[in-house]
């Protein structure tokens, strides 16, 4: 992994909380992309969220939600 940003995390109803992130990396494979799926979601495991969507940018592309 290259770079994060656009983390969010917010609480639905004070018990069940939700997070969203996008992630910017490189691959020169599937199992390259597997693994860094793997590795963030062990990362969110401990805070045990309720949802989370991860969006993952390639370093060459621009984030869509940029300003």
């Amino acid at each position: 992994m290259s770079d994060l940003h656009h983390l969010h995390i917010w609480s639905l109803d004070g018990e069940h909380h939700v997070a969203t992130v996008h992630v910017v990396s490189q691959f020169e494979s599937k199992a390259e992309y597997l693994e860094l799926k793997e590795s963030v979601s062990n990362a969110l495991q401990e805070f045990e969220l309720s949802h989370t969507t991860i969006e993952i940018e390639l370093t060459s592309e621009e984030c869509r939600d940029a300003d």
